[in-house]
């Protein structure tokens, strides 16, 4: 297509009326804004460009507009000044960046290139170009940051990272400083690599050779992972790893290092190394017996105490022998062994009787193992097994010598019970003639013998009740207390016992308040229930100062009849709670007026709880009472 010669000035007309009307349009269809002010910054023109930069929607809102008005008073004085600079200095187009807000009060970032307008050498306005360059300057803010952010990267990274241009260090983080032990990155750049490494590398390759193959394979585009000996400035050598890559950066092509100091992975896996060693030694020379099979009893590992356990001489003896058929004792079959294993993961303790291989018993304990994989499927069996067979027979001397024990500890208990029998009937003359006494005082109105009687009485049941809970707790213990659980009303023996007590409640001015359901129906044995609450009742007495307070509870919950007793007493200490319910820590402490106790009653509360399946337990801290809780389970 032949392309004629366009007459631009006779085109024009035939689209604008003239040159003006097309300068025009060009600048209000510009996304630039395009101004004239006045000297006093007021504008006199302005194109749609501007208007949507400042955001308004048309030019002619900016007529008259004070353009100092928009810019934030931080920035005025500065933008004053570089103008004022310009104007001293007759600078043309000076470009200027400043922030402006837009019409809805937001803040955008514009370029501003004035041209000056001069008439007479006189100042009277200004004309230019204003640029939206908002977006470009969050980018490059953007930019700025990531810069900041992979410089700290690079610079607080846990490896040395260095780049080189041919053979020389040209950059290094301080990493590489520290490890290279050097004093600042002057020690480094502009140096060879082979000076921070030994003359020759452990395979007996000359480091520089070695280092220039490595450096000129990463050019060619291979990048380079490999072990290398390093050394400090001061040739003190350690283990890297050293990773090799070519980059562009700024048009050229430099190699990247990444180095990382593994003298601690590589004497970790000495020790390991040195660790497994010892273990495996441990593991032969172990005098209990180890072990490992597949879930179908195929024996993969056994150390030789596991090998001698089974009579035989070596590892491949032992696998030869079918174990399924042949190596284990009726009482706890391979069946068993492996339904439980599998069933709870592990086997703890268990005993049972092996087959040597000359047919003979070996009694053994072993504990064992599941291991499986990610899916639950198991892997193979490990385990311990210990002959037992010495400890069996002295088990069987154990058991005879505790058969003569027991004729001993009979003769001994029917000894004790004579002795409580026959102090017990001058006691209880004891304490009925000293009530007579006292009978007797009280119609005389002679004080010291009522001082005395007292005494005689309070000495009289204390031992009386010593001898009762002896007489009962060697009953319990030779298993001659018999056991009689029946149906009985709780409701009416708490309020029985509770009235036995009336004369120290009244004696101590204690208060009783009880939450006792009516009708609450127990199996159990109604003479060690009675003697639990009696017990229970007696120490909140004897702990209670006067005018305290006593609360006797009835429950029932989660299956059983929960009973508690509450004081406001002196409570006890955690060491002191931990010695109740033990015969052998039993002790006895004085009460708020010096009443003694037999120390025997809550053993034997605790004896009868545990005879009836239950449990008995206390709340108490020193200065803040005590609770004594037990529970009997419901039984139809």
């Amino acid at each position: 297509m032949d392309h004629q010669q366009v007459n631009k000035d006779q085109y024009i007309p035939n689209v604008f009326a003239n040159k003006e009307e097309l300068y025009h349009s060009l600048i209000d269809d510009s996304l630039d804004g395009y101004y004239v002010s006045d000297a006093q910054g007021r504008l006199l023109f302005a194109n749609n460009g501007l208007a949507q930069i400042l955001g308004f929607s048309d030019a002619s809102q900016l007529i008259g507009y004070d353009f100092f008005k928009i810019i934030p008073s931080d920035k005025l004085n500065k933008l004053k000044s570089k103008l004022g600079e310009a104007l001293k200095n007759k600078l043309s187009e000076l470009p200027i960046r400043t922030r402006v807000y837009r019409k809805d009060g937001s803040l955008a970032t514009i370029e501003i290139k004035p041209v000056f307008i001069f008439k007479n050498n006189i100042l009277i306005g200004t004309r230019g170009i204003v640029l939206d360059i908002t977006q470009r300057m969050d980018v490059e803010k953007k930019l700025q940051e990531n810069e900041k952010r992979f410089s700290a990267l690079f610079e607080n990274a846990n490896a040395a990272i260095f780049t080189m241009e041919g053979d020389i260090f040209t950059d290094c983080n301080q990493m590489t400083v520290y490890m290279f032990g050097c004093e600042s990155k002057q020690d480094i750049v502009n140096h060879y690599p082979w000076e921070f490494s030994p003359e020759f590398q452990p395979d007996g390759t000359d480091s520089g050779s070695k280092a220039k193959e490595k450096i000129q394979a990463a050019l060619q585009g291979y990048p380079q992972l490999f072990y290398w000996k390093h050394c400090t400035k001061n040739k003190v050598p350690f283990d890297a790893e050293v990773s090799l890559n070519a980059v562009e950066v700024n048009k050229r092509i430099v190699i990247q290092a990444i180095v990382r100091d593994i003298s601690h992975r590589i004497k970790a896996e000495e020790d390991l190394k040195h660790s497994e060693e010892k273990f495996r030694s441990l593991f032969e020379n172990a005098s209990i017996g180890l072990y490992q099979t597949t879930p179908e009893g195929e024996i993969t590992m056994a150390n030789q105490a596991a090998i001698r356990m089974l009579g035989c001489k070596s590892l491949d003896e032992l696998k030869r022998r079918d174990l399924e058929r042949e190596g284990f004792g009726p009482s706890y079959s391979r069946q068993q062994f492996k339904s439980q294993i599998e069933q709870n993961g592990e086997i703890i303790g268990i005993e049972a009787v092996w087959k040597k291989t000359d047919g003979t018993d070996v009694y053994v304990r072993e504990s064992a193992r599941v291991i499986r994989d990610s899916q639950g499927n198991s892997l193979y069996y490990e385990g311990t097994v210990e002959d037992v067979t010495a400890r069996r027979n002295a088990e069987r001397q154990l058991i005879e010598s505790e058969k003569r024990f027991r004729q001993l500890n009979a003769t001994k208990d029917k000894f004790f019970s004579i002795i409580a029998h026959d102090l017990k009937t001058p006691f209880n003359s004891i304490v009925g003639f000293s009530q007579l006494l006292l009978e007797d005082a009280e119609d005389n109105n002679t004080q010291e013998v009522l001082k005395y009687a007292q005494i005689i009485l309070n000495s009289s049941e204390r031992a009386m009740g010593l001898l009762t809970n002896l007489l009962d707790w060697a009953r319990s213990q030779t298993n001659r207390m018999e056991f009689n659980p029946r149906l009985i009303d709780l409701s009416m023996l708490l309020q029985r016992v509770l009235q036995l007590f009336q004369d120290e409640f009244n004696r101590k001015s204690l208060h009783i308040t009880t939450d006792i359901p009516d009708h609450i129906n127990l199996m159990a044995d109604m003479a060690m229930i009675e003697t639990v609450l009696r017990n229970l009742i007696s120490n909140a007495i004897k702990f209670t100062p006067s005018h305290g307070h006593i609360e006797v509870t009835v429950a029932i919950e989660g299956g059983e009849v929960l009973i508690s007793v509450s004081d406001s007493g002196v409570g006890m200490s955690e060491e002191s709670i931990e010695k109740l319910f033990k015969i052998e820590e039993s002790f006895s402490t004085s009460g708020t007026n010096h009443e003694q106790g037999t120390g025997l009653g809550l053993i034997l509360c605790h004896e009868f709880v545990h005879k009836h399946n239950g449990r008995i337990w206390v709340k108490s801290a020193v200065g803040h009472g005590s609770v004594f809780c037990f529970g009997i389970p419901i039984k139809g």
